[in-house]
């Protein structure tokens, strides 16, 4: 998708901010509505926008939650972190690796079994890992690419 070429709201600096920091605590609830003949967003320009920057390809991206600072890890960085630290690699993707501490293993492309003292967590491309660099848990708010 792309931004509309007519989009007459221009938000300042101030603006843009503060919805930064809204879709970084709260997640984008209201999507977005795009014509499917041009690709333009008809509704959610500033929310598009903002969403693309925040969710740039980092290695982690550091949010604010209550009081302690959060990494967020999408399923792309997680793959490239197993890629970079397995050595049992199979058709381009991570076969199993320590995250962490805790053992990974891959059952598809698009899910990996992340086995914790608690509960083996099943992540996929739809969902994100949260941690604290002690804990890790699993949310299923939506990324955009």
């Amino acid at each position: 998708m792309k931004q509309y070429h007519k989009n007459p709201r221009k938000l300042s600096a101030e603006q843009e901010e503060k919805l930064r920091q809204n879709i970084i605590e709260l997640g984008d609830f209201s999507g977005t509505v795009h014509d499917l003949n041009t690709g333009e967003i008809i509704s959610g320009n500033q929310r598009s926008k903002i969403i693309d920057l925040v969710n740039k390809p980092v290695p982690k991206e550091k949010i604010k939650h209550s009081s302690k600072a959060l990494d967020l890890i999408t399923f792309k960085q997680f793959i490239a972190y197993g890629l970079n630290v397995s050595t049992n690699i199979v058709d381009g993707f991570p076969w199993s690796f320590d995250f962490m501490g805790h053992a990974v293993t891959h059952e598809t492309d698009d899910l990996y079994l992340i086995n914790t003292k608690t509960a083996t967590l099943r992540f996929s491309p739809d969902k994100a890992i949260l941690t604290d660099g002690k804990r890790i848990a699993l949310t299923g708010l939506k990324l955009y690419e």
